[in-house]
């Protein structure tokens, strides 16, 4: 159940960052960001659509308003912060812009600014990629449906390997940027965390979507398209090992 207090804080949240009276301070965003998080997460567990609409509105706007602030601030430690914020509340708001604030606060993020602000840099490292890998669950959900049912019309394999392709492209491109968040002073848990979300996209989504083109192809494992899916899958876990990402599907 929400309390009335975190419903209140999000209406009169969205209605100061609409307004742009005032600059947002960074303490303000990140708690504004965390309220917002933990109550969508929540909603969404409810399926509250209202309350999800609200608090979905609410993270765009806090989005907007920090990238704003980020494009104003003069301190470079702050400009990751804010962008760190406005990437991430993008991200839950299903926004676009997500990639554009990830990218002006990588920008900022060099050794010596990393070194510094190592959980805002890392973050705004794979933040796109995440943001990417949600974008496409209600694709797949819905190729997933699709064959479960007698009476719709499948997805094709090139349909099937298309999606692939993107999970992998997605998983590579959080492959890429593990050799520096890991070197760097990151916490262990942020750390950890990426290795999970790594990890999650070639032992669910990944795997997930070879199931579904071996049911297409009719249980063929000879098909090209699902042999190709297994060599990318068996080089992905070599890469990873190499990384020293390791699990059970792994």
């Amino acid at each position: 159940m929400f309390r009335p207090r975190r419903v209140i804080f999000i209406f009169i949240g969205i209605t100061l960052l609409l307004s742009g009276c005032t600059a947002l301070k960074l303490r303000e965003a990140n708690h504004m960001l965390t309220d917002y998080y933990l109550t969508l997460n929540q909603a969404k567990a409810d399926k509250d659509w209202k309350l999800i609409e609200t608090t979905t509105a609410a993270m765009d706007a806090l989005s907007k308003e920090a990238g704003k602030q980020a494009a104003e601030e003069n301190e470079p430690l702050n400009q990751i912060s804010f962008y760190r914020i406005a990437a991430t509340a993008a991200w839950q708001a299903n926004s676009a812009e997500v990639v554009v604030y990830a990218k002006d606060g990588s920008r900022l993020c060099s050794d010596q600014y990393f070194n510094k602000a190592p959980r805002d840099c890392s973050m705004l490292l794979v933040i796109p990629y995440l943001a990417g890998v949600d974008e496409l669950v209600p694709t797949f959900n819905e190729y997933q449906a699709r064959i479960d049912s007698p009476s719709a019309e499948k997805p094709s394999m090139i349909d099937l390997s298309n999606l692939f392709g993107k999970w992998e492209k997605l998983l590579l491109g959080i492959l890429n940027q593990h050799a520096k968040i890991k070197k760097s002073a990151t916490h262990p848990e942020l750390k950890k965390a990426v290795d999970d979300r790594a990890r999650k996209i070639l032992c669910s989504n990944l795997r997930q979507t070879r199931g579904l083109m071996i049911r297409l192809s009719g249980q063929d494992l000879e098909n090209d398209a699902v042999q190709s899916a297994a060599d990318s899958i068996s080089k992905l876990k070599v890469k990873m090992a190499g990384l020293g990402i390791t699990g059970d599907c792994l």
